[in-house]
């Protein structure tokens, strides 16, 4: 009876054993997947950082090689607008006599009336002037680019080819932008 006594509370204990050992089993299965849902978790959320830093320096960097191309595309625009003025002063240049004297009539209206004085002009611009009227002042082949400079004790009226173009430029520049680059 005594054997029979032990064996029952020999088997209890094993089934004890055995339930605490599945239990504790079941405690480690349930805090191994636990901790691989926060490692999960923790991998997921620093993926989703990673993703969000990423989208932000790409954006960062998409502007910056926006902005470097824009102002690129501008300075070539202002190359490209520059070799026009500068072609049009060739052409103004490359005019015949007849045409050119009507540019030179057009701009010596803006020279003051009745005041005495002295005018630098280009080569090509001095013998032209000389050819057309016998002018109250003095006329000088002395400046490198055609186009005329008065000057009297008061003032100096610069009409250089290059500068009335330079003037003029600031009103038309929209325009010419507009009808070069017009797409």
């Amino acid at each position: 009876m005594l054997n029979n006594i032990l064996k029952t509370i020999d088997d209890k204990a094993k089934q004890e054993i055995d339930t605490i050992l599945k239990e504790k089993e079941r405690m480690f299965l349930a805090l191994e997947k636990e901790h691989q849902e926060n490692i999960q978790s923790r991998h997921e959320e620093k993926k989703a950082e990673l993703v969000s830093k990423t989208r932000v320096e790409i954006e960062e960097f998409r502007q910056i090689e926006q902005q470097k191309f824009s102002f690129r595309l501008q300075e070539v625009r202002n190359k490209i607008v520059k070799d026009v003025y500068g072609s049009a002063e060739k052409a103004i240049n490359e005019l015949s006599d007849s045409e050119f004297k009507t540019v030179l009539k057009h701009l010596l209206n803006y020279l003051p009336e009745g005041i005495e004085g002295e005018i630098s002009a280009g080569g090509r611009t001095a013998k032209v002037l000389q050819s057309m009227f016998s002018l109250k002042c003095l006329v000088k082949s002395d400046l490198d680019e055609e186009g005329i400079v008065f000057r009297s004790k008061d003032m100096e009226v610069d009409l250089r080819i290059s500068q009335v173009l330079k003037h003029n430029r600031e009103a038309t520049d929209p325009e010419v932008i507009k009808v070069l680059f017009a797409s």
